[in-house]
């Protein structure tokens, strides 16, 4: 963690040692790919980018502070608060398709990788391991035309429902 001398704002900064020096354009290329990817998102549900310095043996990346993740959250045990669960539902798939409307697949979302920002709204993060697509691809989903992005959506949207439903346990009342 870290202060911005700017703003006073508490900013996330995000480590890297380079201790093995064969492996160092591998880490070096792996990091400017997920900074190209970061300086292009703007978006109330990614995380905020912003910036990078690069030291002998270690580069910091700077990003917006975020006190939880769902998966901190999750270790206290289920969400059951069936509005708390309809509202990251809502903001994860807005995050979703605003990343897959830029060309951008995350490829690694799962709990810890999903932050509770300092107003309570969902940060995606960790681009990592995120791909551009290459271009717009049409597939048939349930008798309809979507492009690759919406299929992508529809993918995230599957996993969570059918194969993570024990995230989840909502109380009827």
């Amino acid at each position: 963690m870290a202060i911005n001398l700017d703003t006073g704002d508490l900013m996330a900064v995000k480590e890297i040692r380079f201790q093995d020096v064969t492996s160092f354009e591998s880490l070096q290329r792996s990091i400017k790919d997920e900074m190209a990817v970061l300086r292009i998102l703007h978006h109330p549900h990614i995380i905020e980018y912003y910036g990078v310095e690069v030291h002998r043996e270690k580069a910091f990346i700077f990003m917006e502070y975020c006190p939880h993740s769902i998966s901190s959250l999750l270790e206290h045990g289920r969400i059951e608060d069936l509005n708390v669960i309809k509202l990251y539902a809502k903001q994860m798939l807005e995050g979703l398709e605003y990343l897959h409307s830029k060309g951008i697949e995350h490829r690694d979302v799962k709990p810890g990788n999903i932050l509770i920002g300092q107003e309570g709204s969902i940060k995606f993060v960790d681009f990592g391991a995120s791909k551009f697509y290459k271009a717009q691809k049409t597939v048939l989903v349930n008798g309809q035309m979507n492009t690759l992005g919406n299929f992508f959506l529809y993918t995230h949207i599957f996993i969570y429902l059918f194969l993570f439903p024990t995230l989840f346990i909502v109380k009827q009342k």
